[in-house]
């Protein structure tokens, strides 16, 4: 199921089509939201594909902190890991940390304990 899952990235990071030396968070060149494939999954990450050839985005500069969500067959969307690093092309490099995990979830729930 997982091999053809496809997931939303969320973030401000710069536009794949944006000059390299150029950052933007968030303008009119920000890219809002990129979709990318499933590449493996590891304890605590969510490894994506952001290989254009195959219609997908990556995460870039600067998404980092941002949601990473899968919609299900009913269009429900569930966060599924946060991104922790993009690159600067926007498709190599898309690797997320799950919330999934039991220290992601004793972390939120501590900080709604402390929050809330």
């Amino acid at each position: 199921m997982l091999k053809d899952a496809k997931f939303i990235n969320v973030g401000y990071g710069t536009d794949e089509s944006m000059p390299a030396n150029r950052k933007s968070y968030p303008g009119p060149d920000a890219r809002w939201s990129s979709v990318s494939g499933f590449r493996s999954l590891h304890d605590a990450w969510l490894y994506m594909s952001g290989n254009p050839h195959l219609g997908y985005g990556g995460t870039c500069y600067g998404d980092s902190g941002g949601p990473t969500l899968h919609k299900d067959a009913a269009g429900v969307e569930t966060i599924v890991a946060l991104t922790v690093w993009g690159d600067a092309p926007c498709k190599s490099t898309n690797n997320n940390y799950r919330v999934d995990t039991g220290e992601s979830l004793a972390f939120v729930l501590d900080m709604i304990g402390r929050n809330g």
